[in-house]
């Protein structure tokens, strides 16, 4: 085995050479091919010194250093496995010819490869656990960030719901004069316009509530049990005139018992924003427009589903939807959906979708157990 050991070491220039040249083949102008050359020239000692364990070796002691070299250039990890199998085939090249005993041959080749492996795996494994906490780095500063938009989207609802609570509540106060200052047979005659204009009030109110949801200080208001399908009932009294405005078809199919633990106001601004939402995306359906509300509840979960039969949320923002000024509606403000998944996160809830070519389906996950325990 000496013998071939030997001559194998003789052939060190011929192989580094071919090696280089196979390299600078698959990766021109990208590498210095002096540096690689004596780096070359370390791999090399590095194999072929089999009387040393490949994980004992002095040059072996510096191989984080060398990823870590590499990592820092971002060599791609596919470019340092590339060139190490060129390496093998470059030994092989050098032994195709070799006047040498083929058994003893292929017991040194064997032993190349494995002290090969050895580097390839040691090499894989750095890339893998520096590539995972570069990843889980750039995941805490994209956290931090977002944090940062929401605190600042956060000051700027608490403001702007500040400013509009004031004349709101004015307009309350006038709204109450009106009714009790007005005579019957006079009341009688605007009591729809009035009642319009409460539904919107309450409307508009709910939307503060929603804007609050993005302020350091959550909505003060307690969790209650609840029916599920009452607080639909209540949500569908403020957007029936837009159902039938629209010509939308809307069922519900929810069991009568089921209960769920949440905060009333900011959950039934949540169900308010979904069914606004399918109600706009309905608008470009010519046919048939429909809206359907169902539910269910295993061990753990409530779920309630909201579906519509319009088109497709656009592909380009799927992966974003919840994010705030994320819309795909040419008037959206790109709040309504961010709102939505800020109430449910305070709600330790869920909220997902699925959309394709023929519905859209937003799903409303509750915890079901455990409320006594859940601190919100």
């Amino acid at each position: 085995m000496e013998q071939v050991l030997e001559y194998i070491r003789g052939q060190k220039e011929a192989v580094i050479e071919w090696w280089l040249n196979e390299v600078d083949k698959e990766y021109p102008l990208f590498y210095n091919l002096d540096k690689l050359r004596e780096h070359g020239k370390l791999y090399f000692d590095l194999v072929t010194a089999v009387h040393i364990p490949v994980k004992e070796h002095p040059l072996f002691q510096h191989l984080p250093e060398w990823c870590q070299i590499l990592f820092l250039k971002k060599v791609p990890i596919v470019h340092v496995m590339h060139s190490s199998h060129l390496f093998r085939q470059s030994v092989f090249k050098a032994l195709s010819d070799a006047p040498l005993d083929e058994g003893k041959l292929m017991k040194v080749l064997a032993i190349l490869s494995e002290r090969i492996d050895t580097y390839e795996r040691q090499v894989t494994q750095y890339y893998t656990v520096h590539a995972h906490a570069q990843l889980e780095d750039q995941e805490q500063r994209l956290g931090e960030m977002h944090d940062d938009k929401l605190n600042l989207i956060g000051k700027m609802a608490a403001s702007m719901a500040h400013e509009i609570r004031n004349p709101l509540t004015s307009i309350r106060g006038f709204i109450k004069l009106i009714r009790d200052r007005l005579p019957e047979e006079s009341l009688a005659l605007v009591e729809n316009y009035i009642h319009i204009i409460e539904t919107e009030f309450d409307l508009i109110q709910s939307q503060i509530t929603g804007f609050l949801t993005f302020s350091k200080k959550p909505v003060e208001e307690n969790f209650v049990l609840l029916n599920v399908r009452e607080q639909i009932q209540s949500a569908l009294v403020l957007i029936n005139p837009l159902l039938i405005n629209n010509n939308i078809e809307l069922t519900v199919d929810l069991p009568h018992e089921m209960m769920f633990y949440v905060q009333k106001t900011p959950i039934q601004q949540v169900i308010s924003n979904l069914l606004n939402n399918s109600i706009d995306a309905l608008g470009s359906v010519s046919g048939e427009r429909r809206i359907w509300i169902t539910g269910a509840e295993d061990e753990h979960w409530i779920t309630l589903k909201i579906t519509n039969n319009g088109p497709k949320i656009p592909d380009g923002i799927q992966h974003k939807l919840f994010q705030p000024f994320v819309t795909g509606r040419e008037h959206g403000t790109g709040l309504g959906l961010a709102i939505c998944k800020k109430i449910m996160d305070n709600h330790q809830g869920d909220i997902s979708f699925r959309s394709t070519d023929n519905e859209t389906e937003f799903i409303l996950q509750f915890k079901k157990k455990g409320y006594g325990s859940i601190t919100f």
